[in-house]
């Protein structure tokens, strides 16, 4: 559940799906190392990954929970804006996740979506993403 680590600041819409980009490092990753925050982490670095929506208001029980799969949301080859013209960033992405509608059902709230990914060394890390869901006006 949310609470003292650190996120990355997202923008949701009430009713609406959403990507997730990221960057996933660790000690035990084989791709190329990064700043001193690790190595980008490549599928066959990941046991696995899951994940769950939080309504920030209402922390008694997930809005959704749910697995990643690994072939389709970590990319060996950091993505660069020359291979996806939406990342705009000079440091490629090696995750990238779509979530459904279901997972901002409500406008004028704050949502934090959290990823545990577990190394296949045993690493355990977080990845956190909060932000306000728009209201959809043509609900």
């Amino acid at each position: 559940m949310p609470g003292s680590l650190d996120f990355v600041e997202a923008r949701w819409r009430e009713n609406s799906a959403a990507t997730v980009y990221g960057i996933l490092t660790a000690r035990d990753g084989s791709g190329d190392a990064i700043d001193g925050k690790g190595r980008y982490l490549k599928q066959a670095d990941i046991s696995s990954i899951t994940y769950a929506v939080w309504d920030d208001d209402d922390l008694s029980t997930a809005v959704a929970t749910g697995t990643v799969t690994k072939t389709t949301s970590i990319f060996d080859t950091p993505q660069t804006s020359a291979l996806d013209p939406v990342w705009k960033y000079s440091r490629g992405y090696n995750f990238r996740h779509d979530l459904g509608p279901s997972c901002f059902p409500t406008g004028d709230r704050v949502y934090t979506v959290e990823y545990k990914i577990t190394t296949t060394g045993g690493t355990v890390s977080y990845a956190r993403f909060r932000g306000k869901a728009y209201e959809t006006l043509t609900e």
